[in-house]
């Protein structure tokens, strides 16, 4: 929610496009010009979250979504579109 809508307080309009295009016009009006909360799942129904974690676990799954990130080829683009087409593992370096 937008808590700033309870106090009075304006909102910078260059939030609004991100969130508009995220959750779509209705929702993101909604959220804008009603202040309510909204919880987590309701959130993540919309998409302006991507997953819900358990409390305390949120730097452990971040590090393994880093991993998993880190993990997929950067430079190494060559060789993936080789391993791709030939059917086969990509063999990465890291590059």
């Amino acid at each position: 929610g937008y808590g700033e809508v309870k106090i009075g307080i304006n909102l910078m309009w260059n939030a609004l496009g991100p969130l508009i295009e995220l959750i779509g016009p209705a929702r993101a009006k909604r959220m804008v010009m009603s202040g309510s909360l909204f919880d987590a799942e309701t959130l993540e129904r919309w998409g302006l979250i991507d997953e819900i974690v358990p409390a305390g676990s949120e730097h452990a799954r971040a590090l393994a979504l880093a991993a998993e990130y880190a993990a997929l080829p950067g430079a190494d683009f060559a060789e993936a579109l080789a391993a791709f087409r030939e059917k086969r593992p990509g063999n990465f370096t890291g590059n």
